[in-house]
């Protein structure tokens, strides 16, 4: 089943994750059929690396750690530490300590190349709040060695959450697609759409002014229905919360499709 949206569903936003991942895997299926000869998309992957909050930490210290998780020790015959092998003196720790913990975080990212040579032509990236919130230094320092490259950048915003990404006379609008093309910097293409639009279908930049199309309605329907989301998505309010308006609207729309409103949600009654 497709989303009862006409364009983006504000739903699939708490499943941001899963569908990031998901639509790196389909956009490259949408635009490979229709690449010219001498190019091919793939998705490709940063890693970024978080620290785990104090509270997780101090969930960790909790644990009760055996000494023995702490060292490796040499035992000899009558079971003490002591001698190796070797004769050598195995130390014993000084204390049991616990190293910071992490997470590691992959997005992904759609990069066409040439085929021939491997060389970078277009960055397709549909941000993430890895991009907008938790990393977004760091992201804003790849964006701009890329905006400092010779490879076309496409960012697709389709989060309502977070800050946007600076554009210059950015529009007023739920969602919006920047396309810079590497001859044209600093002027970029912007597209805008809100929630009642439906999703356009994106002029990708190759090379010579050649491009290929992107259907973000088509990738998006083919993500939500290879995921299963209906109808457990709906099973609670959309985050961040939409506007009075947006809520009855959406919740007409819900109704319409025979899916159950999530509770206290906004109605037209």
């Amino acid at each position: 089943m497709h989303s009862p949206f006409p364009g983006m569903d504000p739903f699939l936003e708490r499943s941001w994750s899963n569908f990031h991942g998901s639509f790196s895997a389909y956009a490259i299926g949408a635009l490979n059929p229709s690449m010219p000869p001498g190019f091919v998309a793939e998705v490709e992957t940063d890693i970024y690396i978080h620290e785990l909050s104090a509270e997780a930490r101090e969930i960790g210290r909790r644990r009760k750690i055996a000494e023995g998780d702490a060292a490796i020790y040499v035992t000899n015959v009558d079971g003490d530490r002591g001698e190796g092998e070797s004769g050598q003196v195995v130390a014993k720790p000084t204390a049991v300590g616990i190293l910071p913990g992490v997470v590691e975080e992959r997005v992904r990212r759609v990069a066409i190349r040439t085929v021939e040579g491997a060389e970078l032509v277009t960055v397709i990236e549909l941000l993430s709040p890895t991009n907008k919130i938790r990393h977004r230094d760091a992201y804003l320092v790849k964006r701009a060695a890329l905006l400092d490259s010779p490879a076309h950048l496409v960012e697709i915003d389709l989060l309502r959450a977070g800050r946007r990404l600076p554009v210059d006379d950015e529009p007023d609008s739920d969602f919006f697609v920047t396309v810079s093309v590497a001859e044209r910097r600093p002027t970029v293409d912007l597209f805008a759409f809100s929630l009642h639009d439906r999703m356009p279908t994106l002029p990708i930049p190759l090379r010579d002014g050649d491009f290929v199309p992107l259907d973000l309605r088509l990738v998006t329907d083919r993500v939500f229905e290879a995921s299963a989301y209906h109808p457990r998505i709906y099973a609670r309010p959309p985050e961040p919360p939409l506007s009075p308006e947006d809520s009855v609207w959406a919740a007409d729309l819900l109704e319409n499709a025979g899916i159950p409103l999530p509770p206290q949600f906004p109605t037209a009654e």
